[in-house]
């Protein structure tokens, strides 16, 4: 047999949790593995581009060990990178797994925390793209895993560039990136670009879903994402991310509210507090959640916005009044970013307040910018008729930070804290189970007198 041949066999008879892969795969996966697994083949540098759920991972692990067991040279080495800790640890999962459930592997195979051995000293290497240690590999075998996600900044583009300069050091190395594609400004748009237009490359670019996933898991991730994610990771197309959060019609849909709104027995509350000093406001928002035909919709209550300065900064101690009496009112608990409210939030607890902090990463900040858009795109909201919230909100930008991730962002003579404080509050309206349980309201007066100005407190609708 030749090694092609019993490679192929043998990713063939690969098994896992999910099954036997050559029972589950489909036509194009057969023809991925066969051009990678032919050591003989011309064409020894390999992009292949599929969606979210297209067994990347899982194919990219099974190639590997087939390659390790019946075509590594003795001693010779290969390596798996992906772009952190996490991702390396699920290509190491999916090797473990094969190993662990087809028959005869055990012996021949030992899987480390972060190497992959076989019985002739030849091995495989699952590396991390946040880690050092590229500089100098000689691979024979180079798997890049979701490259298009890894962040755009000079270490992982070096760390790419060195582990793939290795390749032609070694004769008969071949070079494979699987991936989702990315943003056209990414650095992977231009390998993607050269495997399209070089003879010593093979481009395998899959649109679309994979077949075995519902149509309607996909349509409820195309309400959830925002398009150019959805795009990216579920159709496997280039996109770029999208400038503004909304529309001014998608605000204006959502203000259903002439003022603030008293608080009712049994409604479960949230208030999500930003804090600014100087430059920035600080704001709290009180908010609840209700359940309509259309799902959930999360209704503002009442928004106190504090405007300090240089010469003035937030007086503190008025935020901790309005904060005490919101809680007696609404009964509701807070969300507070704990940056600069360190010692607001140790005051609020010492007065029985429940205070959840919400750490600002670029993470958490990506969570909520992606609630947001959703809410005002599916016009989940239900706003008061205020001028300056919904020129806040129409006016946001979403700035992607890395792959995927994104944060709020406004112009240098705009504001975005009334959003933010907004958007901590409905996200966890959302994200939690209330306390005790919500009931729909027919009807309920609004209080009149809405831009009250109380010292340094503006009294806003909602």
């Amino acid at each position: 047999m030749m090694p092609s041949e019993s490679a192929v066999a043998l990713l063939a008879g690969l098994v896992d949790p999910v099954g036997r892969w050559g029972d589950h795969a489909t036509g194009e996966q057969w023809a991925d593995a066969q051009a990678i697994l032919d050591p003989e083949a011309p064409v020894r540098r390999h992009w292949l581009g599929r969606a979210k759920g297209y067994s990347k991972t899982r194919d990219v692990a099974g190639m590997s060990l087939a390659a390790l067991l019946t075509q590594f040279p003795p001693s010779a080495s290969g390596y798996v990178a992906a772009s952190d800790q996490d991702q390396a640890g699920l290509i190491r999962q999916s090797i473990a797994a094969f190993v662990a459930h087809t028959p005869g592997l055990a012996g021949q195979v030992r899987v480390d925390q972060r190497r992959v051995t076989s019985r002739s000293g030849a091995e495989l290497v699952i590396l991390a793209a946040d880690t050092a240690g590229s500089h100098g590999l000689r691979p024979f075998w180079l798997v890049i895993d979701e490259l298009c996600q890894w962040p755009d900044v000079e270490k992982y583009r070096s760390f790419f560039d060195s582990l793939w300069a290795g390749l032609p050091k070694v004769p008969g190395s071949r070079g494979i990136v699987i991936t989702t594609a990315g943003s056209p400004t990414h650095f992977s748009r231009r390998i993607f670009e050269t495997a399209g237009a070089d003879a010593l490359w093979r481009l395998s670019d899959l649109v679309g879903p994979p077949p075995w996933i519902d149509g309607a898991e996909v349509d409820a991730e195309r309400r959830r994402l925002l398009p150019s994610v959805f795009a990216r990771l579920w159709m496997n197309e280039w996109a770029t991310g999208e400038d503004r959060l909304t529309t001014v019609d998608d605000v204006r849909a959502c203000v259903v509210l002439a003022g603030p709104l008293d608080p009712v027995p049994d409604v479960v509350y949230v208030a999500g507090l930003d804090v600014g000093l100087k430059n920035d406001r600080t704001v709290l928002t009180v908010a609840h959640a209700e359940q309509v035909d259309a799902g959930r919709v999360v209704v503002v209550d009442r928004q106190f916005v504090w405007e300090g300065s240089r010469a003035r900064p937030v007086d503190l101690s008025e935020v901790e009044a309005v904060c005490v009496q919101v809680a007696t009112s609404y009964g509701c608990r807070f969300v507070v970013d704990p940056w600069q409210a360190a010692l607001l939030v140790q005051r609020l607890r010492a007065r029985r307040i429940s205070v959840s902090e919400f750490p600002f990463s670029q993470l958490s900040i990506g969570r909520l910018a992606a609630r947001l858009y959703s809410l005002l795109r599916e016009r989940a909201l239900r706003l008061p008729d205020d001028d300056g919230l919904v020129d806040e909100l129409a006016n946001l930008r979403l700035r992607e930070t890395s792959p995927g991730v994104f944060r709020i962002d406004h112009d240098s003579d705009r504001h975005d804290d009334r959003a933010i404080s907004l958007a901590l509050a409905a996200n966890d309206l959302l994200e939690h189970v209330p306390h005790r349980p919500a009931r729909m309201r027919v009807s309920r007066r609004a209080h009149a007198g809405t831009g009250v100005v109380v010292g340094q407190v503006r009294w806003v609708a909602g």
